[in-house]
């Protein structure tokens, strides 16, 4: 998903005009390669969907040592924590992309380049492995492959895959950013995205804004998250606060028990979901 502060989650009319402190970023903060300050509507339309994505990979990363230590809860609950949290984040936002938004950037800037969009099935490819070590570990046994040979091959894999998610994102702000610069102004960019984000729906509102308010509310300064998130429509910030929010703090609190000292009680298992 990608957004401009006028045309946050739908619901709202484009004004073409980013206010003055809106999307401004706490340099140190940024934990993109290419971006190190907000400049214009192009990098901050790049930077909130990603600093998001970033910041959920970093946490993925953070846990193959936990999963390393080989024991059956920690891994079954990492699992859902991919299947139910992360997966459906990421995957959504590479969707969105193929499906919304190259399409509507090529109509506008031409052929965008290749290591943009060439990548994306590979990516994907790793993440829909890791979904299928769910089911083969569940029903495997010693004799039959074994658990820690699938466990060890899931953090092989995903130790290949964070570095190559890092480098395409930073491939698409690097290549991206300025095609979107010299084709768009404002206006036009944000009406674009107008109708991109109306094609979504809420499930994707559902799945990404939590995670992107997380994420904002470390790296822009207080004043812009604070008009960020009032930008979004009443309608949303209802349903994110009655809704979206208490079922994001069931995948932080999946995270927590992964990297707890012991078997956490039943209840977090249960949480969020089977």
């Amino acid at each position: 998903m990608f957004h401009s502060p006028r045309s946050s989650f739908g619901g709202r009319r484009s004004t073409g005009r980013i206010a003055p402190p809106l999307g401004k970023a706490i340099p140190e903060k940024l934990t993109s390669r290419v971006i190190k300050e907000v400049n214009d509507f192009a990098d901050l339309s790049f930077l909130v969907p990603h600093e998001a994505l970033r910041r959920e990979m970093r946490r993925a990363e953070e846990l193959l040592p936990y999963l390393k230590l080989g024991h059956d809860w920690r891994i079954e609950r990492f699992f859902k924590w991919w299947r139910l949290y992360f997966y459906p984040f990421l995957h959504g936002h590479h969707d969105n992309e193929e499906i919304y938004f190259f399409p509507a950037l090529e109509w506008k800037c031409g052929r965008l380049p290749e290591q943009c969009t060439c990548s994306h099935a590979t990516l994907m490819a790793t993440m829909d492995d890791i979904i299928a070590a769910e089911r083969t570990y569940r029903s495997a046994t010693t004799s039959r492959r074994g658990k820690a040979r699938i466990v060890e091959d899931v953090c092989e894999s995903l130790e290949k895959w964070f570095p190559a998610l890092e480098q395409h994102l930073a491939e698409e702000e690097e290549l991206i950013t300025p095609l979107i610069r010299s084709n768009y102004t404002e206006a036009e960019y944000e009406a674009m995205l107008e109708r991109f984000l109306r094609q979504q729906g809420l499930n994707d509102a559902r799945i990404s804004l939590p995670r992107i308010i997380d994420a904002c509310k470390d790296w822009m300064t207080p004043e812009s998250f604070h008009t960020f998130t009032m930008d979004v429509p009443w309608l949303i910030r209802l349903l994110y606060k009655y809704f979206w929010e208490p079922e994001f703090r069931k995948d932080r609190a999946l995270i927590k028990d992964i990297m707890a000292d012991e078997p956490p009680k039943r209840r977090g298992l249960c949480a969020g979901g089977k």
